[in-house]
């Protein structure tokens, strides 16, 4: 545990009664006024929806610099009102990892991505090389500087960018999520690394719901709900948090432990075992590489089960779940379900894969209208997609356009949008990624009842928790191949644990 070092220190950023909104009637901040001291670590937290990432977007700059919108009050970086700093000012104090890495990539090639800021800023040739070196090595993604951007897992893309903010070596650092797509041994290196900066007296902001990474790091953590800075809670406050005051303000455990509360494999077994999923010999890879990511696959899933599929960053969880929902195509091997060869175009029928980006899969004008898309309108599917809605806490965002939803409100919708299916098998890949813990739990009770009726579900996740609270079997992705494939239970809690550390 780092002792506080911000005694005797001035504010670094300094926000008096903001408030923001994209239109004047939706506010997503509302009056916050706070100060963050010089090498202060602050924990952005609370619901999903609730200003956290308009809040970073705020002290980043991005508001009003690229998003449109109403803003009022001040914000002052090291003294100077931001709407009066350049940009390029800016970004030479303060660097940011956005909640979807991707929107914040301009090279194609992972070294020229991570020398991107010091070329910009003319760095001598040699200099880019030392600190694009630095960087790489303290992220542990040496072996990707030659890969294609393009081609990486979405956690491997996500150390990219943090590696692209290291280079700069800033004051401050805002990061949004930045744990959301990464497996549990890289989440912990990413606190070794949260560590580092902080002991070196950088600035630190990260919006999260994962907390258990960061409880021995925090200084202070703001507590948002509804656009408003309801509560600041010291380091004191925050540590001696009970399950109950927890469990009121809709937050993740800040340590990782097995319930025995969680789910079991005999509370979740379905009694109508109709569907029965085969895959043999199953090999994948992308489709122009001659190499396999994954080699001679067999696994079995039935009607009602919930199959936890973990593994590290980049092993090829995705690369199965499009494979097994038709979007590639297998190298090799054999696709069933109930005994009958399932063909890549006909697996649309078979498995609805929900994405890590929400936003791929996101196309009407109303939160409402996204659920009933393709279908036709009657009273019995608009009062359904009411009750998925109302199940996910989205019914009183039904009329809103998604686009304007927070990455959590979207992921739900992506899920809502999943159990509208009449599909044998949903796919979900790390759907707990933006969640808190309220909404966490909401997911459980969703995936609880329609496995019931005889769906199954295969949950891609770094999330123990989630896993802890739902799953029945884990499968285990490593080098290529299906490692293991165990019924879970409370004394099998840490095989899990030691499985997803690697």
């Amino acid at each position: 545990m780092y002792p506080n070092q911000t005694k005797n220190k001035e504010p670094i950023i300094e926000l008096n009664n903001v408030s923001f909104s994209y239109d004047s009637d939706h506010y997503l901040l509302k009056n916050i006024s706070c100060s963050i001291l010089e090498g202060e670590f602050i924990l952005l937290t609370g619901p999903s929806g609730g200003g956290k990432t308009t809040l970073t977007r705020v002290i980043n700059g991005i508001i009003p610099y690229f998003f449109g919108g109403e803003r009022s009050g001040t914000v002052q970086v090291q003294g100077t009102e931001i709407s009066e700093q350049s940009s390029w000012e800016l970004a030479e104090i303060l660097g940011s990892v956005f909640q979807d890495p991707r929107s914040q990539f301009f090279a194609p090639i992972v070294k020229d991505e991570i020398a991107f800021f010091c070329e910009n800023y003319s760095f001598p040739s040699e200099e880019i090389k030392k600190r694009v070196t630095f960087a790489s090595e303290e992220l542990g993604i040496q072996h990707l500087l030659k890969k294609e951007v393009i081609q990486l897992s979405s956690g491997e893309k996500q150390k990219v960018a943090v590696a692209s903010i290291r280079v700069a070596n800033q004051k401050i650092y805002v990061l949004d999520e930045p744990s959301a797509n990464l497996d549990s041994q890289a989440t912990l290196e990413l606190q070794s690394i949260l560590m580092d900066w902080k002991k070196a007296g950088h600035t630190i902001i990260i919006a999260e719901h994962r907390l258990y990474y960061l409880s021995d790091l925090i200084d202070r953590a703001f507590y948002l709900k509804n656009g408003l800075l309801e509560h600041i809670f010291t380091k004191d406050e925050w540590q001696n948090l009970t399950q109950e005051q927890l469990k009121k303000y809709g937050l993740r455990s800040p340590v990782l432990h097995w319930d025995d509360s969680g789910c079991s494999p005999v509370r979740l077994q379905s009694s109508a075992s109709v569907n029965k999923i085969e895959v043999e010999q199953l090999s994948i890879g992308f489709p122009k590489s001659k190499k396999n990511i994954g080699t001679k696959l067999d696994f079995q899933l039935k009607s009602g089960e919930v199959v936890a599929l973990i593994g590290g960053n980049g092993v090829g969880k995705t690369t199965l779940a499009k494979t097994l929902s038709g979007l590639m195509k297998e190298k090799a091997g054999t696709i069933r379900l109930n005994q009958q060869k399932i063909a890549t175009k006909k697996r649309s029928q078979l498995a609805w894969y929900v994405m890590q980006e929400a936003d791929y899969q996101l196309f009407s004008a109303s939160v409402l209208e996204e659920l009933m898309i393709g279908k036709k309108r009657t009273p019995e599917l608009k009062n359904k997609a009411e009750e998925v809605l109302k199940a996910l806490d989205l019914w009183s965002v039904h009329s809103r356009h998604p686009a304007s939803l927070s990455g959590g409100q979207k992921q739900r919708l992506t899920i809502g949008v999943a159990l509208m299916q009449e599909v044998p098998l949903v796919i979900l890949d790390e759907p707990t990624a933006g969640l808190d813990g309220g909404n966490l739990h909401r997911i459980v009770k969703v995936i609880e009842k329609q496995a019931a009726l005889g769906t199954i579900f295969l949950m891609i996740s770094h999330d123990f928790e989630l896993i802890n609270q739902v799953a029945q079997r884990v499968l285990v992705l490593k080098d290529g191949h299906m490692e293991k494939d165990y019924i879970l239970t409370s004394e099998r809690s840490q095989w899990v644990l030691q499985d997803m550390l690697g």
